[in-house]
């Protein structure tokens, strides 16, 4: 049996057979919990999801990646599901919104129907969800940063300079700001974007041996960084067990 436990509380167990591959767990709601992974064969797809009083699966097949919002989730799916999907399948969307029942709201095929869409998109690599409920994201196959906002189906793109969009690791915006990170020459750097003005601005760096402990072992420890910006504009960088603080732009 498997159990998801909480504050040393069982919600719910389970039988191994009923979601075999399950390997990621996030937060999709208040009281609300997702399990996931990619689907093998003879496992049933979607999002399991958990609450203390119930479970269910989100019909919304075996997303990349999953992010929650106050209104809604967002799904993402990679190059290897959009490119065999027809274009009634929600993988088709790359990314798309969809409510805390799986019902679809919104996505980015929406525009991909139209002549004129800029660029190839193929798979969104990084994404953060804002302090407006919505989505932020790079997408590879096209240049600049995207939002996505669900409820005033609102698909933008941000001007962003084309050199830093390909390198970025992490995401989150602070107030006005975008704060991203890249990586260079073994450090993981953190700087602020702010859009109006089209200004970047270095906030700090610190060296992934500092931040891992050890990062020789990891093949892109970039990867594995998480942003959060506070109310105070202070910016947060969690890396495992280790935790990084940088002051925001004034």
């Amino acid at each position: 049996m498997r159990s998801a436990v909480v504050d040393q509380r069982t919600w719910f167990s389970w039988r191994a057979d009923e979601s075999p591959h399950g390997r990621h767990l996030r937060w999709i709601g208040t009281e609300k919990l997702g399990i996931w992974s990619f689907a093998k064969s003879g496992s049933p797809c979607g999002i399991l999801s958990i609450d203390p009083s119930d479970r269910k699966r989100l019909p919304i097949l075996t997303p990349s990646r999953v992010f929650s919002g106050r209104r809604t989730l967002f799904v993402c799916y990679g190059e290897d599901q959009n490119i065999l999907a027809k274009t009634s399948d929600i993988e088709w969307n790359i990314v798309a919104s969809v409510d805390f029942e799986g019902r679809f709201v919104f996505g980015l095929g929406e525009h991909l129907r139209a002549e004129d869409f800029p660029g190839t998109p193929l798979e969104v690599t990084v994404a953060c969800v804002t302090e407006k409920d919505e989505l932020l994201f790079v997408i590879s196959g096209c240049e600049n940063l995207w939002r996505m906002n669900p409820i005033s189906r609102i698909l933008q793109q941000i001007p962003f300079p084309s050199d830093v969009v390909p390198r970025i690791t992490a995401l989150c915006s602070v107030k006005d700001d975008i704060i991203f990170t890249v990586n260079e020459a073994g450090r993981l750097v953190v700087s602020a974007f702010n859009p109006v003005e089209q200004k970047v601005s270095r906030l700090g760096d610190i060296s992934y041996d500092e931040l891992f402990g050890d990062a020789s072992s990891r093949r892109n420890p970039g990867s594995l960084v998480r942003l959060h910006g506070t109310t105070a504009g202070t910016i947060l960088a969690v890396a495992e067990s280790n935790l990084w603080s940088i002051e925001g732009s004034h």
